[in-house]
């Protein structure tokens, strides 16, 4: 196990001793005034750009001089110790030019590391270009992130030199990128419906009130016969006459408390 780890541990300083010493180099790199020598094994094994490019007939396949446009000389640098190692020692300072020469050669897993280092490192100076860097270069983790956090500094970033540059270099995604910002949050819930909402104003001053119990009574009294049952016969003397307890039986409701009970 011991054996293991030490040849884990020796293998990516073997392989970075191969790409500086350039023994059995076929391919040359191209980056301004800087020079690469490199194994064109390890350019198609790495990046199916340069995979495809050496698989047809093209110019650089013939001559074996490549041209990195738009890849500085020290980013060429890191992407190719990449390549050989699957270490990138510069990442930390060189991670937003180095995410975009791994989009553009497809080096997925070294535009992963890039996204998980711009996103740790966001700031309030730096939030505008990483979003936009995020957009330009199909990063969905690390545009949410950076426009999670906009929105949380929204005042702050916009107040900042990063936004106005660019607003000014990059109009179109920060258009998309505003769409995204005034986009209402997942969590946030609809008030009450109607349905639900107390009634207001006149409607509730016009809410007819409950019937009282008077009310109630005169409605039952009213729904049975019209001769009172001696459950309902009012009590009163017992040597009363018919016409006097007829005099006594309340009157039926009238149509306002009928109206309220219903």
């Amino acid at each position: 196990m011991a054996a293991g780890n030490e040849a884990q541990h020796s293998t990516p300083v073997y392989l970075g001793a191969l790409l500086d010493d350039g023994e059995g180099a076929t391919v040359t790199l191209a980056a301004g005034e800087t020079r690469l020598v490199v194994h064109r094994a390890v350019l198609v094994a790495g990046s199916p750009v340069f995979a495809a490019m050496f698989r047809h007939d093209t110019a650089e396949s013939r001559g074996g001089l490549v041209d990195v446009a738009d890849v500085d000389g020290p980013v060429l640098r890191e992407l190719l110790t990449y390549l050989y190692t699957l270490r990138a020692p510069q990442l930390a300072s060189l991670a937003p030019r180095l995410l975009v020469a791994a989009d553009k050669y497809g080096v997925a897993s070294l535009k992963a590391q890039c996204e998980q280092q711009l996103a740790a490192g966001l700031t309030v100076d730096n939030a505008a270009a990483t979003a936009v860097l995020a957009v330009r270069h199909c990063c969905p983790g690390l545009r949410q992130t950076a426009v999670s956090y906009i929105k949380g500094h929204t005042h702050r970033v916009m107040a900042t030199q990063g936004w106005a540059d660019a607003v000014r270099t990059w109009p179109e995604d920060i258009v998309q990128l505003s769409g995204m910002l005034a986009e209402t949050s997942p969590e946030s819930s609809p008030g009450p419906s109607a349905a639900t909402q107390p009634p207001s104003g006149a409607a509730a001053r016009h809410t007819p009130p409950p019937p009282d119990d008077a009310a109630v009574s005169r409605l039952r009294a009213g729904r049975g016969s019209s001769r009172p049952s001696p459950a309902t016969r009012p009590l009163g003397d017992p040597g009363r006459s018919p016409a006097a307890a007829a005099r006594h039986t309340p009157p039926p409701p009238d149509d306002a408390a009928v109206a309220r009970l219903r």
